[in-house]
Order: structure tokens, then sequence, then C-alpha cells
């Protein structure tokens, strides 16, 4: 029973959570709901990894607050904003991005925008708004990617619009993986810059 409240504890700290369950739900029904369900410990797992590199994540924030400028979840875009985003772009931003962008609305490492939704009409929104980068300053779906950031090096950091997880790197015509997915993407952004 401790092992389950302690995975229960865990999962309310994530914003979807599996197979309908949400933060709302009191111990016994979440209790009654996982024993009447046969779950993997492979999925609870991942969900607690998940838990624990977003964890991971806040605090390398918090030690090097020096180098990144990050919004809090006041900036935040809302699930209507995201959803609009999402089709415009026709893809389904994967869990973590969305986690970003519900707790930090956007951000900078070392001046290094790291794309959002700035909650404006998306051809008026000028500069790191993720559709407006994608859509009409660049047409980056016709190459199948979602580009979440630009380095004055020529770095492009995207999404593959046929794998919304992983995070790619090109430089010119070389593209290669760059993460496996976004919360380790940002994380070696901010070391590369440590």
């Amino acid at each position: 029973m401790d092992s389950i409240r302690g995975t229960l504890n865990a999962i309310t700290k994530l914003d979807k959570l599996p197979n309908g369950l949400n933060a709302s739900n009191n111990y016994g029904s979440r209790i009654l709901y996982i024993s009447r369900k046969k779950y993997d410990f492979c999925e609870y797992k991942k969900i607690l990894d998940q838990i624990m590199k977003r964890e991971e994540l806040i605090e390398l924030f918090e030690k090097y607050s020096d180098l990144i400028n990050m919004g809090t979840s006041d900036d935040a875009p809302g699930n209507d904003w995201i959803d609009a985003a999402e089709k415009e772009l026709l893809v389904s931003f994967p869990a973590d991005y969305k986690w970003f962008l519900n707790n930090y609305g956007g951000g900078d490492i070392c001046g290094e925008e790291i794309y959002s939704i700035y909650c404006l009409p998306f051809n008026e929104a000028v500069g790191g708004d993720i559709v407006y980068q994608n859509m009409i300053a660049n047409n980056n779906l016709e190459s199948g990617k979602i580009v979440l950031s630009n380095t004055d090096f020529g770095e492009e950091f995207f999404f593959d619009t046929n794998d919304m997880e992983k995070v790619y790197i090109s430089i010119g015509n070389n593209r290669q993986l760059y993460a496996n997915d976004f919360l380790e993407y940002l994380q070696k952004r901010l070391f590369s810059y440590v």
C-alpha cells in the first residue's frame, strides 16, 4: 500500500495523468482504480523518471539562474493557446514541452530563446513564437521540422514532425539527434554555456 501511495503522490505531480487519473481523485478512489487496472512496472518507472527529470531541471535552473531567463507559470499560454498552436502546426507537442510552457511560459538560456507561445495572433507574434517562427518567418513544416531555437553559430534545434519526442540539431545540411527528449535538450543547452 505504501508503494502505491508513493507512486500516486508522484503521479499527481504530472500535468497529464495516464488512463484518466487526475489530481482531484482522492487516494481511496485512485487506489481502487489502480487495483482494477493492470499497470506494468515500466509505465510507472517512465512516469517517475519523467518527474525526476523535471525536478532535476528545476534544480539546474535554480543553480544556474544567472545564465537563464525563464518566465513563470503566470506567463503560461494556457491550454487554449497550446491547442491552437498544435492545430496550426498540425502536430501534438510532447508532454515535456507542454510542461515547460505551463511552468515557465518561455524563456532563454544565455540569450538563446526557446520558442514558446506569445498569446498573440500568430501572424502578429513577431519574435520567438513557435508558430510564427515555423510558419510565417520560415516554412519549416515543409522540411518536416518544428524549430525550437537557433544559435548565432548556425545551429538549429528542432522536433521532427514524424518524431516529436526527440530533439534534433542541424548545421547546414547536417542533421543529427541532439537529445532524446525536450528536457534533455534544455539541460544540454544549459550545460553548453556552463
